[in-house]
């Protein structure tokens, strides 16, 4: 491949993933970091089952998520977020757990309240399509959850 070609295709990458120094993706990673605890969870149009939800925790440090649940890591990623999208995009590359090596994609919403953080997602598997909205059904690949980090003092 051509040296010109090599630039060109850089150049094309660079523009098409978001910079995550920007300031709106910098708020927004900032808002997810530390422990969220879960209080609604949606797979593939079944709510989770509320001993799932009730042991569910995601903590996120320096843009890694991991999430636990009963304690054990159920999957651990990098995140990349897009907020300049409608609806604001999240990318999970996957560090560990079952998609290792892989990426799913999602969308999300963020609600700072006066009490607490919470955090809305949308997520698709691996082989599946970025979701539009927060929905699932059966055999959409998609889970939905809603994250909640209360905040001192409360």
């Amino acid at each position: 491949m051509s040296v010109v070609l090599q630039i060109l295709m850089a150049m094309l990458l660079a523009l098409a993933v978001p910079d995550q120094g920007s300031q709106a993706v910098r708020a927004d990673l900032a808002m997810m970091e530390g422990e969220f605890y879960l209080v609604a969870g949606e797979i593939n149009g079944q709510a989770m089952p509320d001993d799932m939800v009730k042991s569910a925790r995601r903590v996120t440090k320096n843009g890694v998520v991991t999430v636990y649940f009963g304690g054990q890591a159920a999957m651990t990623a990098r995140i990349i977020l897009d907020p300049s999208k409608k609806p604001r995009e999240l990318n999970y590359e996957m560090i560990d757990g079952p998609s290792k090596g892989r990426r799913q994609l999602g969308i999300y919403e963020l609600f700072d309240n006066p009490k607490h953080i919470e955090l809305k997602l949308c997520v698709a598997g691996p082989d599946f399509d970025r979701p539009i909205d927060y929905s699932t059904s059966p055999g959409s690949g998609r889970t939905m959850t809603v994250w909640r980090r209360d905040k001192p003092g409360d």
